[in-house]
């Protein structure tokens, strides 16, 4: 079944949106370290999303190919994938995006 290219529109726009609030959301109350200014914090975590994206898909993917197909299998594909992706966003974000400075850099 064909689909239309504005489906592909629709999730490019829900994705950004939705990256672009995660941001924010997570500058202002869940990382310290996200109460600081710059530019390289929005491309490390713009460069971040990018890479969790593809994580995600890829691990999909990945999983699609390699669990027997059965009710359950896209599920757990997506569960896994999403788990995977996930983890790497939050430790990511922790400690390389809203790290909080050291003493030294204060």
């Amino acid at each position: 079944m064909a689909t239309s290219p504005w489906v592909d529109v629709a999730r490019a726009i829900s994705f950004i949106v939705g990256t672009t609030t995660a941001f924010f959301l997570n500058r202002k109350f869940t990382f310290a370290g996200g109460r600081r200014d710059g530019k390289a914090q929005v491309g490390s975590f713009v460069l971040l999303y990018t890479v969790t994206f593809f994580v995600a898909v890829g691990v999909n993917q990945l999983m699609l190919n390699v669990l027997p197909e059965s009710a359950w299998q896209r599920t757990l594909c997506w569960a896994v994938s999403q788990a995977t992706a996930t983890v790497i966003n939050f430790v990511m974000l922790k400690w390389v995006v809203f790290r909080e400075p050291s003493t030294e850099e204060n």
